[in-house]
């Protein structure tokens, strides 16, 4: 909850093999970005968008599943497409990275993608 607001955990649901997803949320001069990733084991997650640094949002490891929240360094309606990368920080060689291109904004609420997808599994640099 945020601003006496409650949102969704991204828009996919959880399923049986590696995912991951993640939102906007308008909130005022500095935007939320939160989401989660399906991994059993601790990750490390890297949030990149054009003319922004890179950064690593907070993140707390679930039974299978890493939820991560950030604020944003601006508004979340000024940004048009973020990208995840993840590797696991813990067992086997695995990654994943998706980027999303985000839709029109209202205040206060989610900012709908408009596009998305990515890769997940084991390896390193999918």
């Amino acid at each position: 909850m945020t601003n006496g607001r409650w949102y969704s955990v991204c828009q996919s649901d959880l399923s049986a093999g590696a995912n991951g997803d993640f939102a906007l949320i308008d909130a005022g001069a500095r935007g939320l970005v939160y989401g989660f990733v399906q991994h059993p084991y601790r990750v490390r997650i890297r949030l990149d968008a054009p003319g922004t640094a890179a950064w690593s949002p907070s993140s707390v490891l679930l039974p299978g599943t890493t939820f991560f929240i950030s604020r944003l360094p601006r508004s979340a309606c000024s940004y048009r497409q973020i990208s995840v990368k993840v590797n696991a920080a813990q067992g086997p060689a695995w990654s994943g990275s998706q980027r999303t291109t985000f839709g029109t904004c209202q205040p206060n609420l989610l900012v709908r993608p408009i596009r998305g997808g990515g890769d997940w599994g084991p390896g390193i640099g999918n």
